[in-house]
Parts: C-alpha cells; structure tokens; sequence
C-alpha cells in the first residue's frame, strides 16, 4: 500500500493584521486636543478693532507728516499703540479665558465642551474604535477623526457664543460687529487644533 502524502496549506485569514492591530493598541495611540505647543507659544496679533487699527494708523500718519495733533489724540495714539503692541500670547489668553483671571471671567471653551457633549464624544469613541476593530482603519486615523471632530465642536461652540456675554466696555472697544465672546480676529480660534501621539 502506498503511503499518503498530505498537502497542508497555511492561509492568512486576517490574523496578521489583527495581530498589528494589537501591536499598535499597545503603543498607546491618542490625540491631544486644544491649544497645542506650536500655537500656544504665538503672539497673539493685537487687541484693536478694525475701527481702532484705521485710527491708529490715521494718527501715525499724521504725526510722521508733522500734523498738528492735541493733547488728547496724543494720549489716545498712545493708547491704541500699547494695546496694539502684541504682549500676549495665544496659550495665555486660552488659560485666561478657560480658568478666570482678574476681570476676565471664566468662559470654559474646553472644559466646557467636554462637559457638554460627553455622551456624543463616548459615542463618537465607541464608534471610531468598531471602525478600527474592524479594520476599516487603523488607530492613527481614527483619532485624527476624532480630533477633527473634536475641534470642529469646539470652534463651533466658540462662534455660537460661550456665557457670559461680552461687556459694554469690552463691546465698545472690540467695536459693533464683534458681539462674540472669545471672538475678536479669529486668531484664538483658529489656533485650537489636535495632533495623533504614540505612546504614553
């Protein structure tokens, strides 16, 4: 009787891939979310509205072309100068605004998110996480969407407006169109951003 020979095949059905996926998971893959390192360090551009910035300048150039100025359009060149001078940085006015300082109240721009939508965030998670178990992605790409996520709600709340309102004096100042808290250039705002990390 002739011996049998048996062919065995050994077929990949996803093992290796899920085997990365693990191997990833333990990397500790996550994403920061807010006014990261780059930004926070940036000056921010001024303090001037757009009205301001045309009386300041008008001023400037009438003093440098030796126009008569008074007293008080002095003091107020002066005073538009110092405001304008940029002296504070984006990280700071994230911290002022998220915790208080002195006048300033506490408008939680990202405490205030998360307390908000925990619920939309888990599920947002939950989902993100079936997607990479699945395959369909892997760990780096869903927390990029998360963050994208994530930054996009809270710029988006940001622009409705976070409580409390602006005062009459820092409304008169910022000028009539500017009635949003938090909003004066879009610089604070557009400086909030996310970035994927590997690793603890």
């Amino acid at each position: 009787m002739a011996a049998r020979r048996n062919k065995i095949t050994d077929k990949d059905k996803g093992y290796k891939r899920l085997f990365e996926r693990i191997e990833r998971a333990a990397r500790g893959v996550h994403v920061e979310v807010g006014i990261l390192q780059a930004e926070a360090g940036k000056v921010h551009s001024g303090d001037l509205s757009k009205e301001e910035k045309h009386e300041h300048k008008s001023l400037k150039a009438l003093d440098k072309r030796g126009g008569f100025l008074t007293r008080g359009q002095r003091e107020r060149m002066a005073a538009l100068g110092n405001r304008a001078a940029p002296t504070i940085t984006i990280g700071e006015i994230g911290e002022i605004h998220e915790f208080g300082l002195g006048n300033n109240p506490v408008r939680s721009w990202l405490r205030g998110y998360v307390d908000e939508n925990q619920a939309q965030i888990k599920e947002k998670v939950r989902r993100v996480g079936v997607q990479v178990e699945a395959g369909k992605i892997n760990q780096e790409q869903g927390m990029n969407l998360l963050g994208l996520s994530l930054v996009g709600g809270i710029q988006k709340r940001i622009a409705a407006g976070i409580a409390p309102p602006v005062t009459a004096a820092t409304q008169a100042r910022k000028g009539p169109s500017k009635t949003t808290a938090l909003i004066n250039s879009g610089q604070f705002r557009s400086s909030i951003t996310h970035q994927v990390k590997t690793g603890a």
